[in-house]
């Protein structure tokens, strides 16, 4: 049995507030407690009086069929919500979210990872985060996926593990998961590139980026409104001729349409 004064020092660090950066303060969400081992019915115990605060106690069951998260049952000594959590199919999912890897590296499911080593995240813990494999065998005539050790020689999984179980519990917190505040010039971009704009507009502004490609293209500059552009350009020149070949297509498609979509006559600076 645990001492209690380790269940009073896991209380008060889970009241804690962690700091960014820029300040930003990150209270803690949500914890699962492991309730299986020697100390179940304390986890049960401590869960239940905290269970407000989304303190809960969990039980990992393996199998391709149990799902990863379900309502929590009070079928137990204690009567303390318990949930039982599919950790195959946790694991599929932390797999599935190392493998995302997006051009832009944000986005929904891409992980995040602190570039320091002393604060754990060293070349030990990825190891343990990547330790294990699915794989299929056959039991009793019928195939199933199963997870296995990748190597006989080292064992240390815990990474996944608590991968896993953080990752159940912003699942079952759910909460609404809120980007940056935009900024008035990602607002004016957004808006720019929602614009349907007029055909000839379209049309003029290609040409002038075409116009560019070519002049750089032999080594000449190219001047458009302020802008000196040379070869170290070339890329971003002809970035704007696809956009600007994008929206001549938008405007055609609009024309042909009978102008059912809204046609905006913007008159942008440098571009």
């Amino acid at each position: 049995m645990l001492k209690e004064q380790v269940w009073r020092d896991l209380d008060a660090f889970l009241t804690a507030t962690f700091s960014k950066k820029d300040g930003t303060q990150l209270p803690i969400l949500c914890t699962c407690i492991d309730s299986g081992g020697h100390h179940t019915d304390q986890v049960y115990r401590f869960t239940k009086e905290r269970y407000e605060r989304r303190i809960f106690a969990i039980k990992g069951k393996g199998g391709q069929e149990v799902p990863y998260i379900r309502n929590p049952s009070t079928n137990n000594r204690v009567k303390t919500p318990l949930f039982v959590l599919g950790v195959d199919a946790g694991k599929a999912l932390v797999y599935q979210r190392l493998k995302h890897e997006p051009p832009e590296r944000k986005g929904p499911n891409y992980c995040h990872f602190p570039l320091n080593e002393e604060a754990g995240y060293d070349e030990q813990y990825f190891r343990g985060l990547t330790s294990e494999k699915a794989v299929v065998r056959f039991r009793k005539g019928r195939s199933v996926t199963v997870w296995e050790i990748k190597d006989a020689s080292y064992k240390r999984n815990e990474p996944l593990d608590l991968r896993n179980y953080a990752t159940a519990a912003l699942e079952i917190a759910n909460p609404v998961l809120k980007g940056p505040e935009e900024t008035e010039t990602e607002r004016r971009q957004r808006v720019f590139n929602m614009a349907v704009f007029s055909k000839e507009l379209c049309s003029k502004k290609l040409n002038t980026w075409l116009a560019a490609e070519e002049a750089v293209a032999t080594g000449q500059s190219y001047q458009i409104g302020t802008r000196m552009l040379t070869r170290a350009d070339l890329k971003q020149i002809r970035a704007q001729m696809e956009y600007w070949a994008a929206k001549l297509a938008e405007a055609e498609a609009a024309e042909t349409t009978g102008g059912r979509n809204r046609l905006y006559h913007f008159v942008p600076r440098d571009v």
